[in-house]
C-alpha cells in the first residue's frame, strides 16, 4: 500500500506557451560597458597598504643582497681552497 501521495505528472493547460529562453543566471559583478559608478576605496587603507608593500620589498631586497655577497664570500674561499688543492697535487 502507498503510504504517501502518488507523484503524477503535471502537464501544462492546453492554452498556455511555454517560456523560452528564460535562465537564470547569478551576477558576478557588475557587467562590462554598463557604466556603473563604484565607489573609490579609502585613501587611508590603500596608502597603509602600499606602504606595507614597499617595506616589505625594501626588507627583502636587503635580505637578498645580504645573501648574494655571504654566498660569494664563501663561494670565492672555497674556489680558492679548491685551486691551492689542485696547484699542490
Amino acid at each position: 500500500m502507498v503510504q504517501n501521495k502518488v507523484k503524477q505528472k503535471v502537464s501544462l493547460p492546453s492554452g498556455v506557451q511555454r517560456k523560452s529562453g528564460h535562465v537564470s543566471k547569478k551576477s558576478s559583478g557588475p557587467k562590462r560597458g554598463q557604466k556603473l559608478q563604484i565607489a573609490p576605496k579609502k585613501a587611508q587603507p590603500v596608502h597603509e597598504s602600499k606602504a606595507k608593500v614597499a617595506v616589505t620589498k625594501f626588507i627583502n631586497k636587503q635580505n637578498e643582497e645580504l645573501l648574494v655577497s655571504r654566498a660569494q664570500a664563501s663561494s670565492s674561499t672555497r674556489l680558492n681552497f679548491d685551486a691551492a688543492a689542485s696547484s699542490s697535487s
